[in-house]
């Protein structure tokens, strides 16, 4: 189970850093509140930094797993 568990961490921790890629579009203004409306943007940024912390728990669980 452990092997199964280091790719689950893997691939959890490649997926929190293209997410991170993409917040980053926004959180740099190549995609703005102007482009897509207030509302849209506070909505998209405002999940975006959810799942990030969502997938950070989940890392830090998988971390305990293993010791």
């Amino acid at each position: 189970m452990i092997g199964r568990n280091n790719k689950v961490k893997s691939w959890m921790q490649n997926i929190y850093e293209e997410i991170e890629k993409i917040q980053n579009i926004f959180s740099h203004n190549l995609i703005s509140s102007e482009d897509i409306g207030n509302n849209n943007y506070l909505n998209i940024t405002d999940k975006f930094e959810d799942v990030l912390v969502l997938i950070e728990d989940i890392l830090f669980e998988l971390d305990n797993k293993t010791r």
